[in-house]
């Protein structure tokens, strides 16, 4: 589903945001002063968010993006790039990875999640020099 109007803007001071089925929609995060964990709504048919990193240079914080339970995991993947050089895929294990870690992304970056009613369909783009990470709760 494409966006066209930004729904939410995460501050900078930002360190844990819980959305809600009213958010969904394009969310812009800022360049971050600290790690921040994005944690999904209790699952719902149809329910998506894009993050799109806002910032201009890399950020110095991790995005954690959290499902709640290793119930309702995370399927697809994200392509992974450090700068010009070539893309890599990466996935969560399809059984009960529910969280997703980006480390200080770089401009570039966007994470949609998608809720089929059940589970989180990932895909996206990260750049970044540190390997994105799935992982249970």
């Amino acid at each position: 589903m494409a966006y066209t109007t930004v729904r939410k803007e995460i501050a900078s001071s930002a360190t844990a945001v819980t959305l809600t089925h009213e958010d969904q929609g394009v969310i812009n995060v800022a360049d971050l002063a600290a790690d921040c964990t994005f944690t999904l709504p209790s699952a719902a048919a149809g329910l998506t968010f894009e993050f799109v990193y806002a910032g201009v240079t890399t950020d110095t914080s991790d995005w954690t993006f959290d499902t709640g339970s290793d119930t309702n995991y995370m399927l697809g993947g994200v392509l992974w790039q450090i700068g010009a050089g070539a893309a890599e895929f990466l996935g969560p294990d399809g059984n009960s990875n529910s969280k997703l870690n980006v480390v200080v992304p770089e401009p570039g970056t966007r994470v949609e999640l998608y809720c089929d009613g059940t589970n989180w369909v990932v895909s996206g783009l990260v750049v970044a020099a540190t390997t994105p990470a799935f992982s249970d709760q």
